[in-house]
């Protein structure tokens, strides 16, 4: 728990990064928000002694507003870093279903008043505004999905719990963004912008885990299954089907997971996006290697229908710990059973739950 010493040091504005519903925070998250606000009352502080008559002599003394402005956001940067980074790092320890005191903190800092600088101007870093802006929380987020977890080859710090948490995390994220543009929750609109620009990487996610690349045999084997199973007719046009089926397979289980907890936590705001047909510029909302010849740049409803065949086919395939039979009825796609997928912590955090999660939300979300 944060000590005496840090509740005194951040103002009263910012107290509430102490507690989380009674919980302790990690004292990383309140230590930084009081180096940020240190550093911004240090330079926004009012000038000392009364104006000089001398105007030239004052113009020489004082750096120009604008590099002044540089110098405090170069300084405010490494505080926000660490800010970020330790709400994040607690995020990846926490099962999804306790998330929600961090989602409120995040919230919650988005929503602070705008510290002002000593010209009035509001305090920026990278363009972005001190606090609506969240500057440097997006940078942090690219970075975690720079280090291409999903590749089991790789070395990466996340682990098959901590990636589907974080990932569970940003969905949650992005719901309360949604549910604000609704009016379901008050939140500034700026804030509400700069939360909402998470869905860009539940698209990234579920590109990862929906949208691989199959072998012709695959597909093949996909589409003989489901003629046989007859189920083409329960989740739409074949191709579709097949397509999606087949990205799903394809997929190691950690992209699949991260997939699966974005549909499962923030289905009715990716299925809002989809029928809005929100697009990115340039290659960022572009499609995965098995979907090339798609068009997409961006969420549609033929896209969300591809990975809606993806989830239906893991989750009927993947069956959790004593569900199956045969004895392997605990292995799902790849191999991957409900511990072996990140269910290490309990209470259906595995794949085939997270799986099953983000079928029954896709279906609500569709039928909302």
């Amino acid at each position: 728990m944060a000590d005496a010493t840090l509740a005194r040091r951040l103002p009263r504005r910012y107290r509430f990064l102490l507690s989380l519903d009674g919980a302790a925070v990690p004292a990383a998250i309140p230590a930084a928000t009081a180096a940020v606000d240190t550093i911004i009352r240090s330079w926004a502080g009012p000038a000392a002694g009364p104006p000089r008559r001398d105007g030239a002599a004052a113009e020489a003394a004082a750096p120009p507003a604008a590099a002044a402005a540089a110098e405090m956001a170069d300084a405010l940067e490494g505080p926000l870093w660490a800010l970020w980074g330790a709400l994040h790092t607690a995020a990846a320890r926490t099962p999804a279903g306790r998330q929600g005191p961090l989602v409120d903190l995040l919230v919650g800092i988005a929503s602070l008043p705008p510290p002002r600088r000593a010209d009035g101007a509001t305090v920026t870093v990278w363009g972005a505004a001190v606090w609506s802006g969240l500057p440097v929380w997006g940078a942090d987020v690219r970075e975690a999905f720079n280090t291409d977890a999903t590749d089991p080859a790789a070395a990466t710090p996340w682990t098959t719990v901590a990636w589907p948490r974080f990932n569970a995390f940003l969905a949650r994220v992005t719901a309360a963004a949604a549910a604000a543009a609704e009016g379901a929750v008050v939140v500034a609109g700026p804030a509400r912008k700069t939360l909402s620009s998470a869905a860009l990487h539940g698209l990234w996610a579920l590109r990862d885990g929906l949208e691989g690349a199959p072998s012709s045999a695959t597909v093949a084997a996909v589409a003989g299954a489901a003629e046989a199973a007859g189920a083409v007719g329960a989740v739409g046009a074949v191709g579709a089907w097949v397509a999606g089926v087949a990205g799903a397979v394809t997929a190691t289980p950690l992209a699949l997971h991260a997939a699966a907890v974005w549909l499962a936590h923030a289905s009715p705001a990716l299925w809002r996006a989809s029928r809005d047909g929100v697009r990115y510029d340039g290659l960022r909302g572009a499609p995965g290697d098995g979907c090339t010849s798609r068009p997409w740049r961006g969420y549609t409803v033929d896209r969300w229908a591809h990975w809606r065949a993806g989830v239906v086919a893991a989750a009927a395939a993947a069956k959790p710990v004593g569900e199956g039979g045969g004895g392997g009825g605990d292995a799902g796609p790849s191999g991957a059973g409900e511990e072996a997928s990140g269910g290490g912590g309990g209470g259906g955090e595995g794949l085939p739950s997270a799986l099953r999660a983000a079928v029954a939300a896709m279906e609500a979300a569709e039928a909302a």
